[in-house]
């Protein structure tokens, strides 16, 4: 994930995506599925700062709404925002990075979703 400071964005990814931060042999810090069985999330800082297409999108689905809705909360405790309420979905995220994430209210297979865009 490319940023131009990675230690801003890394709290709000881990805990959005349950993962733990580790240090490469390189020396970089990455975040990783404490289980091992999802992808590495590997982040690059970059000079250039966002200027119109967001830099990653991710959904992520939940067993119930509440863990999604507990989540949010946790991100805005970490500095992010809600920014809006929709008809389908809640959108919250970090105002500054531009960093969205989105719980809809239902999905077509009645599992909630988080957007993180």
């Amino acid at each position: 994930m490319d940023a131009n400071e990675p230690s801003e964005l890394r709290p709000f990814w881990a805990t959005a995506l349950g993962y733990e931060a580790f240090t490469t042999d390189e020396g970089a810090i990455d975040l990783g599925d404490p289980d091992g069985d999802s992808p590495v999330v590997w982040f690059q800082r970059v000079p250039e700062t966002k200027t119109i297409k967001n830099r990653v999108h991710l959904d992520i689905w939940f067993d119930d709404s509440a863990t999604a809705v507990d989540l949010v909360v946790e991100l805005v405790r970490l500095g992010g925002a809600v920014l809006g309420e929709h008809e389908h979905f809640t959108e919250a995220g970090i105002v500054p990075t531009g960093i969205r994430c989105s719980t809809p209210h239902h999905t077509p297979h009645s599992l909630p979703v988080m957007y993180l865009i």
